[in-house]
């Protein structure tokens, strides 16, 4: 339950393009309003140019971990440039916002190929509806909290905001790493 509740915590960056991003460029950036949906865009053009490739070691639990490790700093990365936008001019912060989106989008994929090969990998052969059901409800918190917490650090607080964001967000990869890695020996013994 560890990793469902850490992964769940983790899983509160998909707000970040669905809510504080559209909002942090129209409000916080002079980057024109169109650059919402070209970001949007763009990450669907990388998630599908990329899925496949970004999932690569995902097949085994401490391939996961790593993989969920790799999203969390990501995530911060990302967030340190998200930061850096809102005090740029508009071509830049443009061009800023593009490569924030391109690192969240590499965030993204290493995050679901390697919670995917952690809640597959914990699930036991005889059990895993069960620990899949579990896992999944793990996963609410980020409609529970997510748009609260992302929009309330972001706009409450600017920039230093999206560097608590990134901060807490690589805490909890960190977290869901240590977590599964944990629970993996038990795995074998059943």
């Amino acid at each position: 339950m560890l990793v469902c509740v850490a992964n769940g915590l983790l899983m509160v960056y998909l707000a970040i393009p669905t809510v504080a991003l559209p909002l942090w460029i129209v409000h916080r950036t002079a980057a024109p309003p169109w650059t919402v949906g070209a970001l949007l865009i763009l990450n669907t053009v990388l998630s599908v140019l990329f899925q496949v490739r970004a999932s690569r070691g995902a097949e085994t639990v401490p391939g996961a971990v790593r993989l969920v490790r790799r999203s969390g700093a990501a995530l911060a990365a990302a967030c340190l440039v998200f930061a850096v936008s809102g005090l740029a001019g508009p071509v830049t912060a443009v061009a800023v916002l593009a490569v924030a989106v391109v690192v969240l989008t590499a965030a993204e994929l290493y995050h679901l190929a390697g919670s995917w090969g952690v809640s597959f990998g914990l699930a036991p052969e005889d059990r895993q509806g069960q620990y899949l059901g579990a896992f999944a409800m793990g996963t609410r918190i980020y409609d529970a909290a997510g748009p609260a917490v992302v929009t309330g650090l972001v706009f409450g607080l600017g920039p230093p905001g999206w560097l608590v964001l990134g901060g807490l967000l690589l805490a909890a990869s960190l977290a869901t790493a240590a977590a599964a890695s944990m629970a993996a020996p038990a795995v074998g013994r059943r």
